[in-house]
């Protein structure tokens, strides 16, 4: 009985050791993800803001196009011209 339960023994060993190195994997595979984590929150901000630019930019491009076809279509029918800016309902 004694034998048999040395003879495991190294099997358990082995098998502690492996768990420890899974362990250990496992926590660089964490620190790896809250580096990246981390980078993303603070690449976030700045991304926001340039979307931000885009989309005002898209705004005021798409308002400039629209208010040269109102005001050509004013100058054809004389109706008058809208009175609000896309630009300043979206952005106060």
């Amino acid at each position: 009985e004694k034998q048999n339960q040395e003879a495991k023994l190294p099997n358990k060993t082995r098998s502690l050791e492996k768990s420890i190195l899974d362990t250990s994997a496992n926590a660089n595979k964490t620190v790896g993800f809250n580096k990246n984590y981390v980078e993303t929150c603070q690449k976030l901000p700045k991304q926001l803001k340039q979307t931000e630019h885009v989309l005002q930019n898209s705004y005021i491009e798409y308002d400039n196009n629209k208010t040269q076809g109102i005001s050509h279509v004013t100058k054809e029918t004389g109706s008058q011209p809208r009175p609000k800016q896309w630009s300043e309902l979206f952005f106060k």
